[in-house]
């Protein structure tokens, strides 16, 4: 069996609030924090439904970022309760598909003439958030950044976990992040995969997502420095080249993913008590998400949860966010359907969970799957 890592310490930043307390109190009544944001860099600007963190909101500038990511990694690393000299050590794993994408756009916004040196100015590279936060924090330990679509934030995760088991690293700072851009925004609205009447995974009236904003970070270690009681145990990835939008549909990958990690977790199918499934509740990738399930598990598919629904599709950043949401509910017993189970009409054999009490320890599934046919499944454990 893998060797079990303890996640010590979370914290995140979504629609639903800042922190895990106010994120876990607001699930049951996610629908009224859903918003909507004009995109568009020329006179015609687009109205789409979108899941925005509030404080600080878009107005703040650019610098808004760094004040998102800075309250976020402080939680984490409070609740840890690592010291400076570990702090310092830290291995730091950023995930995103946008990183400062949004700080760009904002930042030629405001200024009063585009010129080349605007332009020159405000270009994004991937590796500027996680230099900032080693900067901000005086971090000396490796710094890795990870760009795979929606699976990045769950890729730096497995990296990180790769280096403590290796011993190149005491503990490790995993963070997701995705904010708010037009390039992005813009880009699904071409794809047709933004939803017009309300995000349903796995449902038969399925027409689409919501884009979500979201950061949240945990720090992960080879010990356990607090109380959280959940485990990384294994994780596992695999590409193919179906489509650069699209996942294989007939759900052969993400049966072989999900075999991977499960092996090396040392488990059987039969001890994974619930799937935090990926759910993005657009055509293709649910068909492809459903039947990689049966494939795996044949007819005694896990019951399955989704996060999306509730905080939007945060891309590159739903690795963490959809992680610690889906770990503290479990905890609590917090359930968070995206609608009454009486107006739930699956096509695809899939039973969303609707209640998480009584299924507090043992194994758990987690999916991650992203454009390019980039797959990747997670098992977690819950020993109390």
């Amino acid at each position: 069996m893998a060797e079990a890592l303890f996640i010590n310490g979370c914290g995140i930043s979504t629609a639903l609030g800042q922190g895990v307390e106010q994120n876990l109190l607001n699930l049951p009544q996610a629908s009224k924090f859903l918003t909507s944001l004009d995109v568009g860099l020329s006179d015609d600007t687009l109205r789409v439904p979108y899941y925005m963190v509030a404080e600080p909101g878009r107005d703040a500038g650019p610098d808004r970022l760094r004040t998102i990511i800075d309250s976020v990694v402080s939680d984490a690393i409070s609740e840890a309760g690592l010291s400076s000299e570990q702090v310092v050590r830290l291995g730091v794993f950023v995930g995103s598909t946008s990183f400062d994408v949004f700080g760009s756009e904002e930042f030629i916004r405001c200024a009063d003439k585009i010129t080349d040196d605007v332009i020159s100015s405000s270009l994004t590279t991937f590796g500027c958030l996680a230099s900032y936060i080693k900067q901000s924090l005086g971090i000396k330990g490796p710094e890795y950044t990870f760009n795979t679509a929606c699976t990045a934030s769950a890729n730096a995760l497995m990296y990180a976990v790769d280096m403590l088991r290796a011993g190149e690293i005491e503990h490790a700072l995993v963070v997701g992040l995705e904010f708010s851009n037009d390039v992005t925004t813009l880009g699904f609205h071409a794809l047709e995969l933004i939803s017009q009447h309300g995000m349903r995974p796995f449902d038969s009236h399925r027409d689409g997502l919501y884009l979500g904003e979201g950061c949240g970070a945990i720090v992960i270690s080879r010990h356990k420095t607090a109380e959280n009681q959940f485990s990384f145990v294994s994780g596992a990835n695999i590409g193919d080249t179906y489509s650069i939008t699209s996942t294989e549909p007939e759900g052969a990958t993400i049966a072989e993913v999900i075999d991977l990690a499960v092996k090396q977790a040392g488990i059987n199918p039969s001890d994974i008590q619930a799937v935090k499934a990926h759910g993005t509740a657009s055509l293709s990738n649910d068909e492809a998400e459903s039947a990689g399930l049966r494939r795996y598990f044949g007819s005694a598919i896990p019951p399955v949860q989704v996060y999306k629904p509730m905080i939007g599709h945060t891309l590159g950043a739903c690795g963490i966010n959809e992680l610690i949401l889906f770990c503290h509910s479990i905890e609590r017993g917090i359930s968070a359907p995206y609608c009454e189970a009486s107006q739930f009409e699956s096509d695809l054999g899939i039973q969303l969970l609707t209640d998480l009490s009584g299924r507090q320890q043992g194994y758990y599934l987690l999916n991650y799957f992203g454009f390019g046919g980039n797959n990747t499944a997670l098992v977690i454990a819950n020993t109390l």
